[in-house]
This record gives structure tokens, C-alpha cells and sequence, in this order.
């Protein structure tokens, strides 16, 4: 099973993003955004579903790596 940060990576950079665009998009601080992406924090609830909407996946493709 893939790793949360691995699939965060994938799907931002599968919508041609940069982390500071996506930032911008869903209204959180790069340096916060840049922890999720390493494995150093997890991003909450809210944060889930800006990102899902922001990158067009839904929850269970961030949280999983999978459609269900």
C-alpha cells in the first residue's frame, strides 16, 4: 500500500501543480503542505477535502491511492 505523501505527490503533480500553486488554492502555508509531502504531519479532515476537491480525487484515491 502506498504511503499518504507518495500519493499526495502523485495526484498534485498529475494535475501539472506545483506545491506553492496548490497551497494557494486550498489556503494553507507551503511550509505546512511541504510537511504533508515529506510524512512528517497529516493534513486534517478540512484540509482533506480542499485537497480532494482542489485535485479532483475523491477521499478514498487521497487517503488510499484507490477508486472505490
Amino acid at each position: 500500500m502506498k504511503e499518504f505523501k507518495d500519493i499526495l505527490r502523485q495526484q498534485r503533480k498529475k494535475k501539472c501543480l506545483t506545491q506553492k500553486e496548490l497551497c494557494e488554492i486550498i489556503g494553507v502555508s507551503q511550509n505546512a503542505y511541504s510537511r504533508w509531502e515529506q510524512g512528517e504531519n497529516f493534513p486534517n479532515f478540512f484540509n482533506i477535502i480542499d485537497l480532494s476537491r482542489a485535485l479532483e480525487c475523491t477521499t478514498d484515491e487521497l487517503l488510499l491511492g484507490e477508486a472505490k
